[in-house]
């Protein structure tokens, strides 16, 4: 996976570029790990944009948290609000959720759990 798939809404992250292949591409690989999907993983493919995006959000947001002591924006590019975020995860759940039956395969749990108004349920 690389940042061409975050260039288009509702992934869209501006500002990213190439220069950000090797950590989504990371992350890409630690959720086919983690999700554990029982099926074929090429079946993930539409599916894991949407955890990747919120991954890697979180983390960018984590860090300026942590460097900044408040939240601000990074100059290299925009770090989408957190009601994109939880969309974004609440999309991949729905995609995910609709992938299992029909395939009649299984995921790990905590990926089929969407965010409430007050974080994940």
């Amino acid at each position: 996976m690389d940042y061409t798939y975050f260039e288009n809404y509702p992934l869209q992250i501006l500002g990213i570029d190439e220069s950000y292949n090797s950590e989504l591409a990371a992350i890409e690989a630690f959720i086919k790990m983690d999700i554990a999907y029982t099926g074929d993983v090429l079946d993930l493919i539409p599916i894991l944009p949407y955890f990747v995006f919120h991954n890697f959000c979180f983390a960018r947001l984590s860090e300026v948290v942590a460097m900044s002591g408040e939240r601000a924006s990074v100059a290299e590019f925009t770090i989408p609000s957190s009601e994109k975020m939880k969309s974004n995860w609440n999309i991949g759940v729905e995609k995910l959720t609709a992938l299992c039956l029909l395939k009649t395969t299984t995921a790990k749990r905590y990926y089929f759990l969407e965010y409430s108004l007050f974080g994940i349920i």
